[in-house]
């Protein structure tokens, strides 16, 4: 239909059908461009609620820039109206579409996240991938609302429904003429009424701000803990400037992770164990809760009962009823917040165990398999060390002998030296003693460094088996504690799982409720509504009939008046018709006065105008005179008729 208009004529059509703007032709090409933009605001705003504003503010114009672009809108923008003509003729051309898409963007819009931080913060990668599965789910969920939107109406059906609501209506109905029979002789009901509802709205804002403010503590401690984690991440990569700066941050760390595993891991299994046995007690806590809640539901129940059964009987004690369960219905409430913070505590129990196991994981401690590597190859060089030990010592041995035949050699030959280097010269090896001396040197050293290297596998050997033995105990002393946690987290998800049931139960019931209540108020107002129409009716028919007594009294009166009854209407009127009479003949009179001055200026209004031209030229004349006296030496006077005519000289510049 669009593409036979013309855009403009399409766009003023479409504005005045849908939004009530009563525009023509000439009117809409008249406003201005701030105008025509807060058209294209109003018909936004129709789309999406939120960038409705006055476009004058500054936030509007980049909300509505970002509306279109999430309509997928690819033309130009800008506030021109040459340019704002085609957006205006694309949005309200398809507006049923536009408005489907807005909704639908708002939950499936894509949140551009960098990838260095989806590669590097576990958080907001498990955010963003929560956030997806969410958006996969609303897809889902649309999918399956748009089938059953399209799914034919089922006649039985809504008639089983319209015929159930009928009898609750019926219901409703007896209930209502019940109570107003109750309460026809209650004093100030309406006020009652009217409080009672007022306090109704009170606990309902109370426990939704409670919800609220629940929610909100939770997001800031969850903000809180991210920006402390970012915070530190970020200053380590300020610090990690250098080589140099590196390595002394991986020695401090790995300083630190030894501090952690000798000294603060048995304080932190302390602390798991005093939270373990913080969340055992959580637990009868909660049970103690629920069986207190159980006492008050059923409590609840009773007086419910009573307050049905009493109504009917005595309607004074109908408020106090109303009072005490709306008491224990908030106590009820207030036991429900303290199981949502014991369980929120439990949570947070459980995930700070989590936590400190997760402490003890592959970032500070080697896995089992890892260590097992290691011992194997400890083993090995154990081997291979004590291998090379039993040489050593072997040679050393035979080094001691060889050392004492030396000497006793050299007691024999007195002069060693000369004859050892003939020796070597006569072999052709001079210098052999030389080098052997330095490879016994050299041998020496390499000793000394395998002792040293034997003293520090000792001391890693001592130390792992003092680090798997403490494991060993820990694991020990905590397998009763995971066991008896694991038992705590079973009887709580059976709890649970029996809460959320009876959660839904009381759901379903309260939503019923509210409904019926809804409906009573509904219809309770509709009375009300018609009795204040009955009473608005009721006064002015009442106006009415006093009008009408009033004028059937004068009636009465007159002729009462007439026949000489009572003293009369005035001392000089004695009758309605007399007092008229008289003023009718005085309008008379005072209409025949005016006809004759309006015959009498008719008449003299011809001479009485001439004679006030006269006068009018006669007064311009002196006036003339008055303002040039010097005009009359050279003035010339005729005798015309007996009347002096005053001529002027016609040039004054001729005369001698």
């Amino acid at each position: 239909m669009s593409g036979e208009l013309d855009p403009v004529i399409f766009i003023v059509k479409q504005l005045n059908e849908v939004f009530k703007q009563n525009l023509s032709l000439v009117d809409f090409d008249e406003k201005s461009a701030l105008e025509v933009f807060q058209i294209l605001n109003d018909v936004l705003a129709e789309i999406s609620e939120s960038v409705r504003g006055d476009v004058r503010d500054e936030e509007v114009a980049p909300q509505m820039t970002q509306l279109l672009h999430m309509l997928k809108y690819k033309g130009e923008v800008s506030m021109e109206k040459e340019v704002m003509y085609p957006i205006l003729h694309w949005l309200l051309e398809r507006l049923p579409l536009h408005k489907k898409r807005a909704y639908v963007a708002k939950f499936l819009y894509p949140i551009e996240v960098p990838i260095d931080y989806l590669s590097t913060d576990e958080a907001v990668s498990e955010k963003y991938s929560q956030y997806k599965q969410l958006q996969e789910e609303f897809k889902r969920a649309h999918k399956e609302a748009e089938a059953v939107r399209r799914e034919p109406v089922r006649p039985f059906e809504i008639k089983t429904e319209m015929t159930s609501l009928s009898d609750e209506k019926k219901q409703l109905e007896i209930k209502i003429e019940k109570l107003e029979k109750q309460n026809a002789d209650t004093h100030d009901f309406e006020t009652l009424l009217k409080a009672t509802r007022a306090l109704r709205l009170q606990q309902d804002e109370d426990a939704r701000l409670s919800e609220k403010m629940r929610k909100q503590t939770a997001s800031l401690q969850n903000s809180e803990v991210r920006k402390r984690d970012t915070a530190k991440r970020l200053e380590t990569l300020r610090q990690s400037t250098s080589a140099s700066q590196i390595l002394a941050q991986l020695e401090e760390e790995v300083g630190g992770l030894e501090n952690k595993v000798l000294r603060e891991l048995p304080r932190q299994l302390d602390e798991i164990e005093a939270r373990r046995a913080g969340a055992s007690r959580t637990k009868e806590d909660v049970a103690a809760l629920e069986s207190q809640v159980e006492e008050r539901e059923a409590k609840v129940q009773g007086l419910r009962k009573r307050v049905d059964e009493e109504s009917s009987k005595n309607t004074s004690k109908l408020v106090n009823y109303k009072s005490h369960v709306s008491m224990m219905t908030k106590k009820v409430e207030n036991k429900e917040t303290e199981i949502d913070e014991l369980r929120q505590a439990l949570r947070q129990c459980r995930a700070d165990l989590e936590k400190r196991e997760a402490s003890m994981a592959p970032t500070n401690v080697m896995t089992r398999d890892e260590f097992r590597a290691f011992g194997a190859q400890l083993r090995e060089k154990t081997h291979v060390y004590k291998k090379l030990k039993a040489e050593l010592a072997a040679a050393r041995h035979e080094s001691v002998t060889l050392h004492r035949t030396e000497q006793i050699l050299r007691g024999r030959v007195a002069n060693l030296e000369v004859f050892l280097s003939e020796l070597e010269a006569r072999r052709g090896v001079s210098g052999f003693r030389e080098t052997q001396s330095k490879i016994e040197q050299t041998a020496s050293k390499t000793s000394e460094a395998d002792q040293i290297k034997e003293h520090a596998l000792d001391e890693i050997s001592e130390t792992v088996r003092q680090i798997t033995a403490e494991l060993r105990d820990k694991k020990k002393d905590l397998a009763p504690q995971i066991k008896k946690l694991r038992d705590v987290r079973t009887t709580y998800q059976a709890v649970e799982a029996d809460f959320l049931a009876k959660k839904s139960t009381y759901d379903k019931v309260a939503v019923s409720l509210d409904v019926e209540r809804h409906d009573l108020e509904r219809e309770c107002d509709a009375y009300q509504d018609e009795a204040l129409r009955e009473e608005s009716r009721f006064h002015y028919l009442n106006c009415l009939i006093q009008l009408a007594e009033s004028t059937l009294k004068r009636v009465n009166d007159e002729e009462a008046w007439k026949q000489g009854k009572g003293r009369g209407l005035l001392p000089n009127f004695k009758s309605y018709e007399a007092l008229y009479a008289n003023k009718l003949a005085q309008q008379q009179a005072f209409s025949d006065q005016l006809r004759k001055q309006r015959a009498h200026v008719d008449k003299n209004q011809g001479p009485a105008m001439e004679q006030r031209s006269k006068f009018a030229d006669l007064d311009a004349l002196l006036k003339a005179k008055i303002d040039h006296p010097d005009l009359s030496s050279s003035a010339e006077f005729q005798q015309i008729g007996g009347a002096n005519i005053f001529q002027l000289a016609a040039s004054t510049s001729s005369s001698p």
